[in-house]
């Protein structure tokens, strides 16, 4: 048993081994001698030697374009971002029912990659997130985009908006980086700033899926005997997320659970009561099998 464990720790979960000849290999296979500044981004972020907060995390992170894309979900290039997220801002449009007259928050919105293929659809969208730096990559990306808005967050949870603004939310890859405690009251203070009729989406790691639970064993693997960053991995359950909705006052339309995300779509009733109707939803788990869409 103890061999074994050995063996699994020196892989991480990009597949590369955790040693100096693993490293090397990896510097070579992507020739990561032709963006320096991007490999240094990398290795700094990988070997994690000091504790950080979330802003320091992502901070950093937006300190190199190509870096800051590989964090938001492995995309090595613009074309990729823009690609991705083009895809990921039609599944949420149709399963969301959104439509042009909207005002959209994204919450956690990096580098805009899904913001920036959301906003031409939308009447107006507003980015919030802890990070001012990945804001400005954010902005720099949508600088084309009149209706697109930008908040610095304080990570906590609380949102610096009025009540009853928006008529969709979304946080997608965003509720697997925090804990419990701030993604409950993430999902709170949505349900204060949505308007009557309006729906958050928002997505995290499922415990309860093989795939899921498979790349659960692969974190606990990937950190086994090291210092976990702040950003780490989290994952929920059907019902605890049913719950946070439903304590904050909105009603659960959807929870997606058969793949390796948890899929979360509530609502704020109309004021007779009455709940928007949600469009084709069949687009929105990833693949079996996969971490990610295969777009």
């Amino acid at each position: 048993m103890e061999r074994r464990r050995g063996e699994k720790q020196l892989r991480s979960l990009n597949g590369y081994e955790r040693t100096a000849r693993g490293l090397i290999e990896r510097f070579m296979t992507e020739e990561l001698w032709r963006r320096p500044r991007y490999a240094w981004h990398r290795f700094w972020g990988d070997v994690n030697p000091f504790p950080r907060t979330m802003r320091q995390v992502w901070d950093f992170a937006a300190g190199d374009a190509d870096y800051a894309a590989h964090m938001v979900n492995g995309s090595p290039d613009e074309a990729t971002l823009q690609r991705t997220g083009t895809k990921m801002a039609e599944r949420l449009i149709t399963a969301l029912a959104i439509e042009p007259d909207h005002c959209v928050l994204d919450l956690g919105p990096g580098v805009a990659r899904v913001g920036r293929e959301m906003a031409p659809h939308i009447r107006r969208w507003v980015g919030a997130d802890v990070s001012r730096k990945m804001l400005d990559r954010a902005a720099e990306r949508m600088r084309h985009l009149p209706n697109a808005t930008f908040a610095h967050i304080s990570g906590d949870g609380d949102l610096p908006f009025p009540d009853e603004i928006f008529d969709r939310a979304y946080a997608h890859l965003v509720f697997f980086h925090i804990d419990k405690q701030e993604m409950w009251a993430s999902i709170r203070e949505i349900a204060r700033c949505l308007k009557p009729g309006g729906i958050l989406y928002g997505d995290t790691w499922n415990l309860q899926n093989e795939d899921g639970w498979q790349r659960w064993l692969a974190e606990v693997e990937h950190y086994r005997g090291r210092r976990r960053p702040v950003h780490h991995n989290r994952w929920s359950t059907e019902a605890e997320m049913r719950t946070f909705a439903e304590r904050a006052g909105l009603v659960t339309l959807a929870c997606l659970h058969d793949s390796c995300w948890l899929q979360l779509i509530a609502a704020r009733p109309f004021a007779d009561g009455s709940l928007p109707t949600l469009g084709d939803l069949s687009t929105l788990p990833p693949p079996a099998g996969s971490w990610y869409y295969n777009d």
